[in-house]
């Protein structure tokens, strides 16, 4: 997930190493799912397919997906999970950290790639 995690629990009767356990093992299955990072996880796989064909989905994704869909209509827009074209462009996501501004040509054919029209 690119990011670390810290919880602290007051009074738990879950020991600390099982609890860890417990909280890796979760986020490994989401990351398999979700995580733009992992070239096998199923977004991933999702996002590489050439095929319009019907692809099945999780029903984790599914949700996270259809509760973004819900977020790019509530904020006109505003919100758009078709930017990782653009993220990666930029440096912010799984592709290498560019070593200067991207040019106008290569940020048109990010946009031409991307946006919700849900």
């Amino acid at each position: 997930m690119g990011t670390t995690y810290q919880i602290k629990l007051a009074n738990s009767s879950i020991p600390a190493a099982d609890l860890k356990q417990d909280i890796d093992a979760l986020l490994d299955t989401i990351n398999m799912k979700m995580s733009t990072y992992m070239a096998e996880s199923e977004i991933s796989r999702f996002n590489s397919s050439e095929s319009t064909d019907w692809q099945s989905l999780s029903n984790e994704t599914f949700t996270v997906t259809e509760k973004a869909v819900e977020v790019h209509q509530n904020s006109t827009g505003a919100f758009d999970i078709t930017v990782g074209p653009l993220v990666n462009l930029w440096g912010f996501g799984p592709d290498k950290r560019p070593s200067k501004v991207p040019s106008q040509a290569s940020i048109d054919s990010a946009m031409a790639v991307s946006g919700s029209n849900f």
